[in-house]
């Protein structure tokens, strides 16, 4: 008896213990049901969230106009890529999620050399559009779920097949992943193990998949493609929502051929990276992707989806920095060519 009131002692202090830690030293965590699911509008577009005060759990500097932001991002070469570094590194082996690991950085040769390697199997529009009329033919865009999205994204970047448990191995990994990203090492160690290991199981899979497949770079690869087509079938899903619901806009796409002009408006309102975070001299600034692109001096009327804007210049892909994403080409034009075909179709 004694034992179990020992056992049940230690177990309450531990559970006090660590939320206290993570309450003091992981503040951010008790706020993200509430800025990702309860109020993800908020988050976007509440003038509260625009103050520096809102983003102290990540000790920054946070940025609100789309100049400042563009300015930070175009000249400085300091922001923390989240997937450039050294593949065979063992500490970044153990890193889970880009917002983990987007503090890390890699010297300027090697980010390049890196980059230029993402840039290289990244197919050009005419051998994109090959691979997914390929495909297009012979599936009914009203019933693609996920996994079907994950399958046709897969082929039309890589032009080899990726089947349904694979698939579904990737979606996996992404649940997995957000499970344990913004918790502290010593928790997700502690207390989720299996989490782990299953994280690292199917890693390790993909790597020797793409190792099979010919790249030099296969860990490079798979957080390339995962990190990336989740927010690629996010988008796809909204501008769906939105044609669906606005049978003006949906006349306005077709009629003029502005599906191109809707992608963009849709990376400019739901950014998939919110905050880019930069080191300068010790300090540390927050690009804020989500209030720069409703600036109203640069977009008017920025709530607004407007097919017909004099430029479409939004920071969403991190566009004016050097280290920006290079799969934003890729991105608008798998985007287009779905939407057209599901237009087509409708």
């Amino acid at each position: 008896m004694k034992i179990l009131k020992k056992l049940f002692a230690v177990s309450l202090f531990t559970v006090f213990f660590l939320f206290g830690y993570t309450l003091i030293n992981y503040p951010h965590l008790f706020k993200l049901k509430k800025l990702f699911v309860d109020e993800p509008q908020t988050y976007f577009f509440d003038e509260k969230y625009s103050t520096s005060s809102e983003f102290e759990h990540m000790k920054t500097t946070n940025l609100v106009s789309y100049s400042d932001n563009s300015n930070l991002m175009e000249n400085n070469s300091t922001k923390k890529c989240p997937f450039f570094y050294t593949p065979d590194e063992e500490d970044n082996r153990g890193v889970i999620l880009a917002d983990n690991h987007i503090l890390f950085e890699n010297n300027e040769e090697l980010h390049q050399k890196l980059r230029q390697y993402v840039i290289d199997f990244i197919p050009d529009s005419s051998t994109m559009l090959n691979r997914l009329n390929s495909k297009l033919s012979i599936i009914d865009l009203d019933e693609m779920d996920q996994n079907n999205f994950e399958q046709l994204a897969y082929y039309a970047l890589f032009g080899t097949e990726l089947n349904h448990s694979e698939s579904e191995m990737i979606i996996e990994y992404r649940i997995l992943s957000r499970k344990v990203a913004m918790l502290p090492s010593f928790i997700r160690k502690l207390l989720l193990r299996r989490t782990l290991k299953q994280i690292d199981e199917i890693k390790l899979y993909f790597e020797n998949k793409f190792l099979n497949e010919g790249h030099t770079y296969p860990q490079l690869v798979f957080d390339v493609f995962w990190f990336n087509q989740a927010p690629l079938f996010g988008y796809y899903q909204n501008i769906q929502q939105k044609l669906k619901s606005d049978s003006k806009l949906l006349k306005e796409v077709r009629d003029n051929k502005k599906t191109e002009n809707l992608v963009e408006e849709i990376f400019r309102l739901y950014p998939a990276v919110r905050v880019i975070p930069y080191e300068i001299n010790g300090e540390y600034f927050s690009a804020n992707i989500s209030l720069a692109n409703i600036d109203s001096t640069v977009f008017p009327n920025p709530l607004t989806i407007n097919l017909n804007r004099d430029h479409y210049n939004h920071l969403t892909f991190a566009s004016p920095s050097k280290r920006g994403c290079v799969g934003k080409s890729f991105s608008k034009n798998f985007l287009t060519t779905l939407i057209n075909k599901r237009i087509d179709q409708s």
